[in-house]
């Protein structure tokens, strides 16, 4: 009878560490999509390009394009 009771408890032991090891996962999987995206947008705007935004006249280097943080009027440029 004691052996049929361990067994029992072991599985439920099993079930719970299954459970909250689910539930770690889901909340790390929140965090890491919701920072990941937040580190995505950062990556492409110009200053993290090494690019300072100016006018088109005031740029004496080369410009790189489809990057954010620059006004419409204003491009990416990167000085040589």
């Amino acid at each position: 009878m004691l052996k049929k009771r361990n067994a029992v408890g072991l599985a439920m032991n099993i079930i719970i560490i299954a459970i909250l090891g689910l539930i770690v996962l889901g909340i790390m999987v929140a965090v890491f999509s919701t920072e990941s995206g937040d580190a995505v947008k950062t990556l492409k705007t110009c200053a993290a390009k090494g690019g300072v935004c100016k006018p088109p006249s005031d740029c004496g280097g080369r410009t790189i394009g489809g990057v954010e943080g620059c006004t419409d009027s204003e491009i990416c440029c990167l000085e040589i």
